[in-house]
């Protein structure tokens, strides 16, 4: 019942091939760009599993965990007459992108009239908090968003969306800054070991430097993979027939209209 639209079929195939130089030397240098951009963003991941596993032994796990379960009772409504528990919808809210460190906050406005903010540099007891918090939503029966890192995807849990009750909790630190006064915030520094923060004080500020130099190269061979993109772009967008495309696109509109 689909139809298959070939966008091929309305672009000049011979001055394509005038320029088919061109658009190999261009695929080659935009796949070499991606290619060091994942490099160093898988670089930025092991500096990141190493300050994260030496901030999470700094800790006091109970601590956090006696602190949602309040943070849940203040925060999170008894969801009566649910008998089933929630569901969870896994999301990402940032990326590494040429313009550097995307976000789309205006999702969060979008659904949330009211937003906690966690203060977390390290983002272990963030995580950590927002699991608990998490848990304990779901078990009310509540829908929840989960958005996640977008370099650790399978654990590292940023911020975490109740649309039914239009309730945000957003971690805040270096990449993750909101562009206004949250309703509450939480310092997640009152979770930590003050001496064993202090102990590894070198460790984690190497880190956090490593990380931030390693994400602005990334961002760099992305803006330079993107430039290319464009030049790649419009080398087609010169041999395209738009007009002829429009046409085209009127007609599968009335059809979908019939």
């Amino acid at each position: 019942m689909e139809r298959i639209i070939n966008l091929g079929d309305y672009w000049d195939a011979g001055a394509l091939r005038k320029k088919a130089a061109d658009i190999r030397s261009l695929t080659r240098a935009n796949a070499e760009e991606h290619r060091r951009a994942t490099q160093f963003l898988s670089a930025v991941r092991a500096i990141d599993n190493d300050g994260l596993r030496t901030a999470a032994l700094c800790l006091d796990t109970g601590k956090i965990e006696n602190f949602a379960k309040r943070l849940a009772r203040r925060e999170l409504r008894a969801g009566e007459g649910k008998s089933c528990p929630g569901k969870e919808k896994r999301r990402f809210f940032s990326a590494v992108s040429p313009e550097g460190i995307s976000l789309f906050y205006e999702s969060v406005r979008f659904l949330c009239g009211r937003i906690i903010a966690v203060r977390d540099e390290y983002s272990p007891a963030a995580s950590l908090l927002l699991k608990y918090v998490k848990e304990q939503a779901l078990g009310m029966g509540y829908d929840v968003v989960s958005c996640y890192c977008p370099l650790r995807p399978e654990e590292k849990l940023e911020h975490l969306f109740v649309p039914e009750l239009e309730l945000g909790f957003f971690t805040e630190n270096s990449y993750h800054s909101m562009p206004e006064k949250a309703d509450k915030a939480i310092r997640a520094k009152r979770f930590y070991d003050k001496g064993r923060m202090a102990e590894n004080k070198l460790r984690l500020g190497f880190n956090k430097r490593a990380k931030k130099d390693l994400i602005q190269e990334a961002v760099s061979r992305l803006e330079a993979a993107k430039a290319i993109h464009d030049e790649l772009e419009a080398c087609y967008a010169a041999a395209m027939d738009f007009d002829r495309v429009q046409d085209l696109a009127q007609g599968i509109a009335e059809k979908i209209l019939e």
